[in-house]
């Protein structure tokens, strides 16, 4: 569903959310997280009975993460099938 400029303009930039992200796991520095995991941490999961919907916004912040390993500045593993991200 289409939205606004005024309500577009509220939201935030990518180097807002990564600084989140960053901040978070720097807090808990001896732990490593899944993209839900994080989500939650920040603040920004969306508790939803919508599958599709939440399989997006796991999408959406899993690319943010993939920039920020990208970046070296956090680093990921694959344990049991789930992605676990770190501090680097």
């Amino acid at each position: 569903m289409p939205i606004e400029i005024d309500e577009f303009n509220k939201g935030k930039h990518d180097q807002e959310v990564q600084k989140e992200i960053l901040d978070f796991l720097r807090a808990n520095r001896t732990n490593a997280f899944t993209v839900e995991e994080i989500l939650e941490g920040i603040g920004h999961l969306k508790s939803t009975d919508d599958l599709p919907l939440m399989l997006m916004q796991s999408i959406s912040y899993s690319i943010i993460l993939g920039q920020l390993v990208k970046d070296r500045r956090i680093k990921s593993k694959i344990i049991d099938y789930k992605n676990y991200y770190m501090i680097q």
